[in-house]
């Protein structure tokens, strides 16, 4: 069963950088600190295809937690280097959150 989220809730914005390109994440927390939420987004005027699958892939994660999920599944479930750094914009984005 779904959780919502509360109307009000604390929120967090990080910066990072994927292959040369920035992006904004932004996540959304439960009153008892669970990340139930993931906004990606580019800062450029004009997106690009890995800008708007990230945006999309952060709305599936965002109903993956909030229908009960660990994110530490989802972190391990996303592709990696053979220098175990995230593959992709939203597992480079879990990490960052997992670090804050």
């Amino acid at each position: 069963m779904r959780e919502p989220l509360p109307a009000r809730r604390q929120s967090e914005t990080l910066r990072i950088d994927v292959d040369g390109q920035t992006f904004h994440v932004t996540f959304g927390c439960y009153d008892d600190g669970r990340i139930g939420e993931i906004f990606i987004t580019s800062p450029k005027a004009s997106q690009t295809f890995a800008a708007i699958q990230a945006a999309d892939a952060a709305v599936a994660t965002s109903l993956a937690l909030q229908y009960g999920c660990p994110i530490d599944v989802l972190r391990s479930a996303f592709l990696r280097t053979a220098a175990d750094q995230p593959a992709g914009v939203l597992a480079a984005a879990l990490d960052a959150i997992a670090q804050t």
